[in-house]
């Protein structure tokens, strides 16, 4: 009888101990410009949120989250009456409605640390302005985050982080199909994070009571070893829907190991504190998966990180304030390009028709190119000189620095030279002419020098312009410039060889090789075969250029290799014509391109943020995309020596061994599209991809190799100097 009772016990205790508290957490999952347009879908939140109201009233046991705040945004500028804000606020006062801190479902790789602080600021600081705050951030479909996440949510107070990625890439997580942990940012910031690799559509896939419980069991069985369990119920753009059929199939029921309720996510982690107190700690980063959709529109993409970086620098060094009048507007168009489903291409299979993804593409783009715009409108507001021959040059390093100087001049002529006066003292400067302009290089012509330059805003005139004559020397097939540093060989197949004269060897051997591969069979490569028509060296008197021209027919129309004398590094720089892209069937879905740069003798290469921090790519449990997404430069150790090199225009890298146990750098250049899936009449023929954006685009690389590391050379290079002319700033 003793053992029986003894039994029972135990059986009792395993009973309530099999008991679980589960969370229903209703909300609409925002992909802005998937679904529908992103002019379509802002006219579905603005009337969704405004019949949330009359939802709530109706069903007293519902709650519901906003997700996003670029969703509420949507239904404030539709201007609600006072009566339907009232109603929100008691709501959210009763805690049936919550804000998630978030802008949008947010690409974080892409982003840098201003744009991905300010997508939770920048709402923070909208919510508050309205009498509400936020607790809890969520983040969904996207399978990847930035490492520096967790510090910037502990900086504002943000307790939890509720993410609920794509299933598809539910095998990248080495973790439980449902896990919670400490998420530790560089600066030891943390935040409570709760990730299901269900996505966070699972409660839609749920049919029915018994599915639930079935739901829940496979969860724990997976290794949950906690007794509280949200579900999240949302689909794309879907509204309150999902969330109220998830009410009625299982927020009304009796279980018999499980309570159930509609809630919130912010009273889901409430409760597991309340019941647990120790959770494991994870850090690193996880980004990397889904920015490479950025890639099929490289104009727009380096221009929106070129804005970001530039206003990342100007507030850090009070050139700008989060009060100026543009600031808001700016960063909004920044984060709305940096939202998960912002990206020009084809877009998904059916969804869309073929004037809605054209429109979709031409909005992508007016996000970066208007961000660009009300940048340099305030540029020209704040730095323009009364003096008609005056430039103001701003140096955005923090500090004194030497730093490249091209001042737009459209009558400088071949061999011309410049006396160029800065803080009275007189440099001369050269000629200097483009064949493709962007947001790094936006002048075509003019005089370029190296000088010293205090940080901020800087005075510069020219006095005078002199002829001269530089040498020049015309080959075919082969060519070749040197200095003090380095010997470049340019080769018939248009790879080159970099010879150090430092460390007397061959740092890259035939460089430069571009390859291709299709979406549908991505990294099955081949090679781009190049053929040189003409090299041209020319000498300045600061820098030797060589420039190859490529026969007629291929996608690559120039490569231009630059070799300053005033530092010992090498820019490289390739310019490719959009419409010379072979076309690609649907069936292939894109194509890549890609530049490659082999390293010998690496044994170690990592990536270097601009800040001098680097990212820890091995450190969190996942499985790490081969293309690590690049917000500074890469560093590869050869014993040695270092190389280092940095990108202003392709972000993704990919850091492969080859057979011989040597690193190749390959730069993710371009995804080019032709064709879409269009769901009104089948495959179609693309407008254009990338619209209103030049058809002659650059791609530039820095090169350098040194014993000890010089973090201003990638700088000066990543962060150039931006020059503002008395009538206002050059296009």
């Amino acid at each position: 009888m003793r053992r029986f009772l003894v039994s029972l016990l135990i059986l009792l205790s395993l009973i309530v101990l099999a008991r679980i508290k589960v969370f229903i957490i209703p909300f609409s999952h925002l992909d802005i410009g998937f679904t529908a347009t992103q002019r379509e879908v802002s006219q579905q939140y603005a009337k969704m949120l405004s019949q949330l109201i009359e939802v709530l009233e109706r069903i007293p046991d519902f709650s519901f989250t906003v997700e996003s705040f670029w969703q509420f945004q949507q239904w404030l500028n539709s201007k609600p009456s006072q009566e339907e804000m009232e109603k929100f606020r008691e709501y959210v006062a009763e805690g049936r409605i919550e804000f998630a801190g978030a802008f949008a479902n947010m690409h974080t790789g892409f982003l840098n640390t201003l744009t991905l602080r300010e997508s939770v600021e920048f709402p923070l600081r909208e919510l508050r302005k309205l009498g509400f705050d936020a607790k809890v951030c969520m983040q969904n479909d996207v399978p990847g985050f930035s490492e520096h996440f967790p510090d910037i949510l502990q900086d504002l107070g943000i307790k939890y982080l509720m993410i609920g990625i794509n299933d598809a890439y539910a095998s990248v997580l080495n973790m439980p199909s449902a896990s919670v942990f400490w998420w530790e940012g560089p600066r030891g910031g943390k935040v409570l994070t709760y990730v299901t690799k269900n996505s966070y559509a699972e409660g839609v896939m749920i049919r029915s009571p018994s599915g639930l419980e079935q739901f829940v069991e496979a969860v724990r069985d997976s290794g949950y070893p906690y007794d509280v369990l949200p579900v999240l119920v949302a689909f794309d753009n879907a509204g309150y829907e999902p969330g109220i059929m998830a009410l009625l199939r299982f927020g009304r029921i009796e279980y018999e190991n499980m309570d159930v309720v509609v809630s919130t996510p912010s009273k889901f982690f409430e409760e597991l504190e309340k019941r647990y107190s120790e959770f494991p700690t994870c850090s690193g980063d996880w980004s990397g998966w889904w920015e490479i959709v950025k890639t099929g529109g490289p104009y727009s993409s380096s221009t929106a990180r070129w804005v970001q970086d530039s206003l990342k620098d100007f507030l850090e060094h009070a050139l700008i304030s989060k009060h100026d009048t543009l600031y808001d507007s700016i960063l909004e168009k920044l984060l709305l390009y940096g939202e998960h489903s912002s990206a020009c291409g084809a877009g998904w299979p059916g969804l869309l028709s073929l004037e809605q993804i054209n429109e979709s593409n031409e909005t992508v783009v007016l996000y970066a190119t208007e961000a660009y715009k009300e940048f340099h409108r305030f540029l020209e507001n704040k730095f323009r000189s009364t003096n008609e021959d005056e430039f103001i040059v701003i140096n955005r390093a923090g500090s004194p620095t030497e730093c490249v100087v091209k001042l737009p001049y459209e009558s400088a002529r071949v061999g011309d030279i410049a006396i160029v006066e800065i803080s009275g003292k007189e440099h001369v400067a050269w000629y200097f002419s483009e064949p493709a302009t962007n947001a790094y290089e936006p002048y075509s012509r003019g005089f370029k020098l190296y000088v010293p330059l205090n940080p901020g805003e800087n005075k510069v005139k020219i006095k005078e312009i002199r002829p001269t004559h530089f040498q020049k020397q015309e080959t075919y097939r082969i060519d070749r410039i040197e200095n003090e540093f380095y010997r470049i060989d340019a080769h018939s197949d248009g790879t080159f060889d970099i010879f150090d004269k430092q460390f007397e060897r061959l740092v890259l051997n035939q460089a430069g090789k571009i390859q291709t591969d299709f979406t549908t069979r991505q990294y099955a490569f081949e090679t781009l075969s190049l053929e040189v028509s003409s090299a041209v060296s020319t000498e300045y008197p600061q820098e030797k250029i060589l420039d190859v021209t490529f026969e007629p027919g291929s996608p690559f129309v120039h490569l231009r290799i630059i070799l300053p004398c005033y530092k010992k590094a090498v820019i490289v720089e390739y310019f490719l014509n959009r419409d010379k892209l072979p076309y690609v069937p649907y069936e292939k879905h894109s194509s890549n391109y890609y530049v490659c740069f082999p390293l010998s003798d690496t044994t170690k290469t990592y990536c270097t943020e601009t800040d001098g921090n680097v990212k820890q790519i091995d450190l969190f449990p996942f499985v790490r995309p081969r293309e690590v997404c690049l917000n500074g430069y890469v560093v590869a150790d050869a014993g040695a020596f270092n190389y280092v090199l940095a990108s202003r225009e392709a972000f993704m890298v990919d850091l492969p061994f080859d057979d011989d146990r040597n690193k190749i750098l390959s730069f993710h250049l371009l995804r080019h599209y032709s064709e879409a899936a269009v769901k009104n009449k089948g495959i179609m023929k693309l407008q254009d991809v990338e619209p209103n954006t030049p058809k002659l685009i650059r791609f530039s690389f820095l090169i350098s190799t040194s014993q000890h590391v010089d973090p201003e050379i990638p700088r000066d290079f990543l962060r150039p100097v931006i020059v503002v002319k008395s009538k206002g700033v050059i296009p």
